[in-house]
């Protein structure tokens, strides 16, 4: 059943509004996202899972993983998978919170992936570029050289996240990569500030429940024993996976919150109006 209030929201939003609707989209939603989130979770593993097939232990999957053709191979592969997923994910999100029916969005992903390939590329050329500007930390010692470095890594943040919003404006409103990419810097203009306390909100919540896994991550090695290191790598494992498809789902959900809520600040009224291609 849609909620005709839920989305696009009809006015601009407060942070606390703009979590609180994140928090709304999650809960309708993330039982039908959860095996895409899941499969996020297990696409970002697989070079970790390709060196453990070959021998190596989890942590040196982790630490150090050494390098072939099979295993670039198979993060070629991880990467683009796990840029399907979550753009599955929004576009499976959107269309249940704005009354459409869900079904075939990862087919939909499919088609735009050498748009968000594309895009992706952009992206790290504008945050290369920005690095040019820690170049100069580098002739500097001691002290100087990492305030330097932390006063000069404020443009790439800057750049970051006047972008943060280019996937979601990608599955939204069906836009180009370099379009997707405008899209997001036109939104996000004179939002710098909000947009990083809402991110500070997220990124606590991550580390909350990433905080929780690895407690009972300790429980279970306290519980099963030192020896047994199959049954709790197994155990991790499926934990890690659970934890990324409940988180997956809610990130996504915020990213459409704050398009959503920018959308209302740049445009106003006519945001409804604007947003009419079927994805």
């Amino acid at each position: 059943m849609r909620e005709p209030t839920l989305y696009p929201p009809p006015r601009p939003l407060t942070v606390g509004e703009v979590l609180d609707l994140s928090f709304r989209i999650y809960r309708s939603t993330f039982a039908k996202c959860l095996v895409f989130g899941a499969l996020t979770v297990v696409a970002n593993w697989l070079p970790n899972l390709y060196s453990i097939a070959r021998g190596q232990t989890v942590a040196q999957s982790v630490l150090s993983p050494g390098a072939d053709l099979g295993r670039a191979a198979t993060a070629l592969i991880a990467g683009l998978l796990a840029a399907l997923f979550p753009m599955a994910i929004i576009l499976r999100q959107y269309r249940m919170i704005t009354g459409g029916e869900t079904g075939g969005e990862f087919t939909r992903a499919l088609k735009l992936l050498g748009r968000m390939v594309l895009m992706g590329i952009l992206f790290v050329l504008a945050m290369l570029a920005c690095l040019l500007f820690l170049v100069p930390a580098f002739f500097a010692s001691g002290l100087t050289r990492y305030a330097l470095i932390a006063v000069l890594l404020l443009p790439v943040t800057y750049v970051f996240i006047r972008f943060m919003c280019c996937f979601t404006a990608m599955a939204v409103e069906n836009t180009s990569a370099a379009g997707s990419l405008a899209r997001s810097w036109e939104l996000t203009g004179g939002n710098v500030l909000r947009l990083t306390a809402i991110d500070t909100v997220a990124v606590f919540l991550l580390i909350v429940l990433y905080a929780v896994v690895a407690s009972l991550t300790g429980f279970l090695y306290v519980v099963l024993g030192k020896t047994d290191v199959a049954l709790i790598s197994a155990a991790v494992g499926v934990m890690v996976v659970a934890a990324g498809a409940l988180a997956s789902p809610y990130y996504s959900a915020l990213g459409l919150a704050i398009f959503g809520d920018l959308a209302a600040r740049k445009e106003g009224v006519d945001l409804a109006q604007r947003i009419t291609a079927e994805v």
